[in-house]
C-alpha cells in the first residue's frame, strides 16, 4: 500500500517540483537535440568546411543554420508554425535568435570551450550549432 501511494504521490507532482540533478555545466534540453537532428535532415544545419579550412584552427568549427519554413495554420492562436517534425519545433522568437546576425561563414563554434556566439547559446548556454559541432 505504501508503495502505491508513493506512486501516486510521484505521478501527481507538478513537473517543475521535481529535483533535478545539478549540472556544473549546460546540458542541450533532448528537445534541443531532436531539433538538430530535425534540421540535419531538412539540410537547414550545415557545416562549413572551407571556412574551418581558412580558420586553421581544429577547435572552432563553423556551422550555417538556415530558418526553417514557416506555414500558416488556420484557426490557431499562432499563426504560423515551423515546417518541421512537431517535436522539433520552436517559437518564432527562440527560432530567430538561432540565425541573428549570423557571419557571412557561419557560426564560429568552439568546441573546446563548449561556445557558439548566436544569440540562443548566450541565453541558454547550449544551441542547435553547438550540438551539431559536437556530433560531428
Amino acid at each position: 500500500m505504501g508503495t502505491l501511494l508513493e506512486e501516486l504521490r510521484d505521478c501527481c507532482m507538478h513537473e517543475s517540483s521535481r529535483q533535478r540533478p545539478f549540472c556544473m555545466e549546460p546540458e542541450a534540453a533532448p528537445t534541443l537535440t531532436r531539433r538538430v537532428v530535425e534540421l540535419v535532415r531538412e539540410k537547414l544545419l550545415l557545416r562549413n568546411i572551407e571556412a574551418d579550412r581558412i580558420a586553421g584552427d581544429k577547435g572552432v568549427m563553423h556551422v550555417f543554420g538556415y530558418p526553417a519554413k514557416r506555414i500558416v495554420v488556420e484557426g490557431a492562436k499562432r499563426s504560423t508554425e515551423e515546417e518541421i517534425a512537431v517535436s522539433a519545433r520552436m517559437d518564432v522568437n527562440y527560432a530567430r535568435m538561432e540565425v541573428q546576425d549570423e557571419p557571412l561563414y557561419g557560426w564560429p563554434v568552439k568546441l573546446r570551450q563548449k561556445l557558439c556566439p548566436c544569440n540562443y547559446c548566450f541565453k541558454f548556454g547550449a544551441c542547435v550549432h553547438l550540438v551539431y559541432a559536437q556530433r560531428n
